[in-house]
């Protein structure tokens, strides 16, 4: 019989999962400590009894994907177009290594069933019943101005 996620009982599984009880898969000790956090937000995306270890392995690469590419946007930065010697502008490289891996990215979560259709009950949508049932907002450029606003507010405070 297959939970909704959306379900007290789904919730409930994901409250009650002992993660330590999961096999180490292989390769997670070559990944770098910095994906570490991303590969426990991976594992506490659903209980630990619907880990197999070929999804566990999946999340590895997934984790170590999503480390490489908040690294390639870093490298990014806000430079979208350079200049070569000749004084000719032309898109950064690093534009395609961030498109590449976003693919990668994509593909290898489709594998363990994310995607972007798809809400993901997680232990903080299981915890605060209004993130279980958020809808996605398109910003308009209004918001993102106000977002910027209310951003540079906050941190004046925290000051």
């Amino acid at each position: 019989m297959s939970i909704k996620k959306s379900s007290n009982t789904y919730r409930a599984l994901l409250l009650n999962s002992s993660y330590n009880e999961l096999p180490e898969p292989i390769g997670f000790q070559n990944i770098p400590e910095e994906a570490h956090p991303y590969f426990q937000e991976i594992l506490l995306s659903r209980p630990c009894h619907l880990w197999t270890t070929v999804d566990l392995q999946s999340a590895v690469i997934l984790s170590s994907i999503t480390l490489k590419l908040n690294q390639a946007i870093e490298v990014l930065g806000n430079e979208v177009i350079v200049t070569d010697h000749n004084g000719a502008q032309k898109p950064h490289p690093a534009i395609a290594v961030v498109s590449n891996l976003t693919a990668l990215r994509l593909s290898a979560a489709s594998k363990l069933g994310f995607n972007t259709n798809t809400k993901r009950t997680t232990v903080t949508g299981a915890t605060h019943s209004s993130v279980s049932s958020a809808s996605v907002v398109k910003s308009s450029a209004d918001n993102v101005k106000d977002f910027n606003t209310r951003l540079a507010a906050k941190k004046a405070k925290s000051q």
